[in-house]
């Protein structure tokens, strides 16, 4: 059993969130580092759809360069730093191997984190833009980028049947009029979404308040 001191266990603590954060920061741009050598002959359609900056964070590549090689080097520091931190609450408990494979495990977690975190909003996005330029010529000729990604959004939350409808309009059909219909008729789909993620977020306010007011009141009564 572990002598440590409460404050030791709060160093220790501290440094793994620490480590954890940069190893979460360190997926994120490891993906950035990916997209950017797979979407080289795509950067044209990111611009056409206005998303390039959105997706690619940050914009720049020399920004990335400089942020990778630093969040490498702080993170590893920091994974050091926090395996160090270790010894203090855990000297003669577990063998150093048991100490770095703990360490290993959260930072490796935290990284794994930050990959999925990046490849699935960078997902949400590039679907997107495939979706909006395999619609066919007519619908480029006929309508704006801005119009159509208006469109795509008001119809995401309804089901798939929306869009593949509005993707099989004849060409006669294809007009701002027309989106003006499919807009409306999707209109009750982003509401009940919104509904669905208000009720969400009052269900985890509600879960978690008891647990925010029962600290200033132990303290209060102790």
């Amino acid at each position: 059993m572990t002598d440590a001191s409460n404050s030791e266990w709060v160093v220790v603590i501290f440094y793994f969130g620490l480590m954890c954060v940069y190893s979460f920061g360190l997926g994120l741009l490891t993906i950035q580092a990916l997209l950017r050598l797979k979407s080289r002959d795509n950067r044209l359609s990111y611009q056409k759809w206005g998303v390039d900056k959105e997706l690619f964070q940050p914009n720049s590549v020399t920004s990335l360069i400089v942020f990778g090689i630093s969040a490498i080097v702080i993170t590893i520091l920091a994974f050091y730093t926090t395996y160090l931190s270790t010894e203090v609450i855990l000297e003669g408990v577990t063998t150093n191997a048991d100490r770095l494979a703990y360490t290993l495990f959260f930072a490796g977690s935290a990284f794994i984190g930050g990959l999925y975190w990046e490849a699935r909003r960078v997902k949400q996005i590039t679907d997107k833009i495939k979706t909006l330029d395999d619609l066919r010529e007519v619908f480029h000729q006929r309508l704006s980028p801005s119009e159509l990604l208006s469109v795509y959004e008001a119809l995401s939350p309804a089901p798939s049947l929306f869009w593949d409808e509005y993707a099989g309009l004849p060409a006669d059909q294809v007009s701002e009029e027309t989106n003006r219909s499919f807009r409306e008729r999707a209109a009750p789909y982003g509401l009940s979404r919104a509904i669905r993620y208000n009720r969400i977020a009052i269900v985890v306010m509600l879960v978690t308040l008891p647990f925010v007011a029962i600290v200033p009141v132990y303290q209060f009564l102790s």
